[in-house]
């Protein structure tokens, strides 16, 4: 028998099939007087099949900064998706 093909999640822009998350530490401020929440995300990623870029979900997020491996590096936010937010591309070594 063949192999059973792989179901793509079509609730997501991540590549979470290529890039596998395995742990994140969130550290926030809620704010409810500007309903705001700041804080910071870091994420530990296994990086199983040489992905080029790390893709995750967003939504009405603003992003300030994004480092990997300690180092500053560059990013982008893509345009809005309807019941998906935006996706943020991350470069990867």
């Amino acid at each position: 028998a063949a192999p059973a093909a792989k179901a793509r999640d079509l609730h997501t822009q991540s590549n979470a099939d290529t890039t596998q998350p395995e742990h994140l530490s969130l550290d926030i401020a809620v704010d409810f007087s500007t309903k705001t929440i700041r804080g910071s995300a870091e994420w530990f990623v296994n990086n199983v099949r040489a992905a080029k870029e790390l893709r995750l979900d967003t939504y009405d997020l603003r992003i300030d900064s994004v480092t990997v491996d300690d180092a500053r590096t560059p990013f982008t936010l893509g345009e809005k998706v309807e019941h998906l937010g935006q996706v943020l591309r991350i470069p990867l070594q």
